[in-house]
């Protein structure tokens, strides 16, 4: 088990942070390779929390929290080469939100209506069917190179359609549009991206892996001070509970 081997640029795990306690800015989201750790800077800064089970997690509050990638030109996406970026996270809040994006380039994020969605700059916005919101942890992949793009939910393939990608370079912010704007509201765990573009199977790997990692998020524990505080009223998380992971059945009411 584990994610698929070759041309992994960074991997960001929530689970490496360490010496924080809960609400505390997070001035480093690491990367597993230790190339490419992503920083924050002053009050922009998303914050660490952590569940019940003992699992990380980098809070971001959907008003201004963003973090940056290193500005490096291994980074950039490829047509030719093709890419790939992938994640498990939580999104709160609808309504055009980013999860990654690079100035006058290309974004990945969660549209009006909470479905997993990649726009270009300038350009048309490619809206899957894949829901990320509902207040359960998602996979997501999505995958592009040689005229087409894909799009994997909780290990589903849930887009696919001819896309021949014109932006390509920039710093990379995470958490918001590079204006910045439209901010991510909710948690991260991973975050990642391959300089190749990966098949329909590795896609299910990534998600596979997750479902092995994170089986059960359980409950939010926001700690001492954060209770102390009154701030586990006002962050509306006393008693959500995260669904376990399950593959969905595209169609049918309701999911399975």
């Amino acid at each position: 088990m584990g994610i698929p081997p070759g041309s992994l640029l960074y991997r960001l795990r929530a689970s490496l942070i360490a010496g924080l306690s809960p609400l505390d800015p997070v001035t480093t989201f690491p990367d597993a390779g230790g190339t490419y750790d992503a920083t924050g800077a002053g009050s922009t800064r998303p914050v660490y929390l952590a569940t019940t089970t003992g699992q990380n997690l980098v809070r971001f509050d959907g008003a201004d929290d963003r973090m940056l990638l290193p500005s490096n030109p291994a980074l950039d996406y490829s047509d030719a080469a093709g890419w790939t970026v992938f994640g498990f996270c939580r999104p709160l809040a609808t309504g055009w939100r980013w999860i990654l994006s690079r100035p006058s380039g290309s974004w990945v994020g969660v549209n009006g209506g909470g479905f997993l969605t990649w726009t270009r700059f300038a350009g048309a916005d490619l809206i899957s069917t894949g829901l990320m919101t509902g207040g359960a942890f998602r996979s997501f992949v999505v995958t592009g190179g040689a005229g087409n793009l894909k799009m994997h939910v909780g290990g589903v393939k849930v887009f696919d359609a001819a896309y021949t990608l014109t932006h390509t370079s920039g710093q990379q912010t995470i958490g918001a549009n590079p204006t910045p704007g439209e901010f991510f509201q909710g948690d991260m765990v991973e975050l990642g991206q391959y300089a190749r573009k990966l098949s329909d199977a590795e896609a299910l790997e990534i998600h596979d892996e997750f479902a092995t990692l994170y089986p059960d998020m359980g409950l939010i524990d926001l700690g001492a001070r954060a209770r102390s505080a009154g701030l586990a009223q006002r962050a509306n998380l006393a008693g959500q509970y995260i669904p376990q992971f399950c593959r969905w059945k595209i169609g049918v009411a309701g999911g399975a």
